[in-house]
């Protein structure tokens, strides 16, 4: 007979005290998933790609400085077939993450930019 792991003796524990947990839970995760902005990954601009970038970190909680996005991507465009990264501080409360967001923009042949986004 296999032992059951503490999750799960937890789980059919609060089970027994309310029969719909389950379904709360799930209500809560689908909720949270649908509160995060999930970008897509090609852009027919540089601003569209980037402010999409900085729209998945605000609905993650996470506060941005516009400067240092100009300081990253405000320089210019990205050359075709050539790639542009940043690393953008974060901040939740005005206080500095020791996160941060990583932008990186490929420009392909046909002009279109390819977004890769993540919080580190």
């Amino acid at each position: 007979m296999k032992k059951k792991d503490n999750k799960q003796r937890l789980f059919e524990i609060i089970n027994k005290v309310d029969p719909s947990f389950k379904t709360k839970l799930n209500e809560n995760v689908s909720t949270i998933n649908e509160k995060r902005f999930q970008p897509e990954t090609y852009y027919k601009t540089q601003g569209e790609a980037v402010d999409a970038a900085v729209q998945m970190a605000k609905s993650m909680g996470y506060e941005i400085d516009q400067e240092d996005i100009q300081i990253h991507f405000g320089d210019g465009w990205v050359g075709y077939e050539n790639y542009k990264t940043g690393n953008i501080t974060l901040y939740k409360d005005g206080t500095e993450q020791r996160k941060a967001l990583i932008i990186s923009l490929y420009r392909m042949p046909s002009g279109k930019y390819e977004l890769t986004t993540y919080i580190n």
